[in-house]
Formats: structure tokens, C-alpha cells, sequence
């Protein structure tokens, strides 16, 4: 009989990144992953829905914390600052600082189609909740897709960079990738004039 013993859900998740890092995504089971824990099977299916879901236990409670900066934000901001913003804010309430652990999670999501397919869906899942906020500021809808679609690309690529060569802090990198993201729209803007 297992015993219990609080934080489950947080214990999950170090044997499951744990063993991933160790082993490989695609070679370890969730039975790895409770036996690892000293929990069961059922116990990990209680916190997560399946394997890829250990992976991206953190980026719902970002997504959601997002939205509720956005609803924040000021007025006189562009839907796009304010979005960008949003996810600066986010980032850095989180304390999402751990360059070490971004670049592991994102090198182990390189090598798994499963869990490529998986962030697609949950950063579009993520775009889609943004966007219904900025309806909600009253964006066009139409809009409020191109700048969720956009903010979200601004922070991946963001976060990737960061992770990866980390010179500032993450809600720093943030703003710097918005202004050069206008930077090339600009410059694209300008090759295209006759």
C-alpha cells in the first residue's frame, strides 16, 4: 500500500521530468513515472491526463495568467502592447527565471513529435483563450486573433532565445523580441516599397 504524503502533484512531476531527462520521453511510462514518485498509476491519472500533460502542467496556469493580466492592462495601450504586457507580466510573476530548466524542457520537446504536437495545441489553446479576452476589450474578433497569434509568437520566440542565451531577464527579452518583430516588419515594410 502506498502511502500518502502531500504534494503529489509536484512529486509527479520531478520523477516524470526526472526520468525524461534520464531516459528519454518516448522510453518511460507512466508507471516509471509513479513507481519514481512512490505513487500508483491511478494516483498519476488523478492529477494528469495523460503523459504529455506532465510536461505542460505549467503553461495552463501561464495561459490563464495571462488572460487575467490582460484584463489589467490600461486602456491606452495598443491590443498588442497590452498583450505582449500581458505576458511580461505573467513571466515574471512566475518567476519563470530558470534558464537551465527551459532549455531542458525545450530539448526534451525537440526530440518528441508527441509532445511537438502537444505544445501546438496548447499554445493555440492558449491564442484562443487571449483572443476571447481582447473581444472582451472590445477588439474585433478578426483582430484580436492576429494580435493572440502574434503576442504568442512574440513570447515563444522569446522564451526559446532566453532559454537558450539568456542575457536579461525573461519579461525584458519579451518586450525586446515585440520591438524586433516591428523592427522587421519595418524593414520588410520598407524592401516592399517601389
Amino acid at each position: 500500500m502506498v502511502r500518502w504524503e502531500p504534494n503529489a502533484r509536484g512529486r509527479l512531476q520531478q520523477a516524470a521530468m526526472t526520468l525524461f531527462y534520464e531516459h528519454g520521453f518516448d522510453t518511460v511510462t507512466v508507471a516509471d513515472i509513479a513507481e519514481r514518485a512512490g505513487m500508483t498509476t491511478r494516483s498519476y491519472f488523478n492529477h494528469f491526463a495523460d503523459k504529455p500533460a506532465v510536461v505542460f502542467a505549467a503553461l495552463d496556469t501561464f495561459a490563464g495568467g495571462v488572460v487575467d493580466n490582460l484584463a489589467t492592462t490600461g486602456a491606452e495601450l495598443s491590443p498588442l502592447d497590452a498583450t505582449v504586457l500581458a505576458f511580461a507580466q505573467t513571466a515574471a510573476s512566475l518567476a519563470l527565471d530558470q534558464p537551465e530548466q527551459a532549455r531542458a524542457i525545450r530539448a526534451l520537446i525537440d526530440t518528441s513529435a508527441v509532445l511537438q504536437e502537444r505544445e501546438r495545441t496548447k499554445m493555440a489553446a492558449a491564442a484562443a483563450a487571449i483572443s476571447n479576452a481582447l473581444t472582451e476589450r472590445g477588439v474585433s474578433r478578426r483582430d484580436a486573433a492576429f494580435v493572440a497569434h502574434t503576442a504568442t509568437l512574440v513570447f515563444t520566440t522569446a522564451y526559446s532565445e532566453w532559454a537558450n542565451a539568456p542575457k536579461t531577464d525573461l519579461p525584458s527579452a519579451i518586450q525586446a523580441t515585440l520591438a524586433d518583430f516591428r523592427h522587421a516588419l519595418d524593414a520588410n515594410s520598407e524592401l516592399s516599397q517601389p
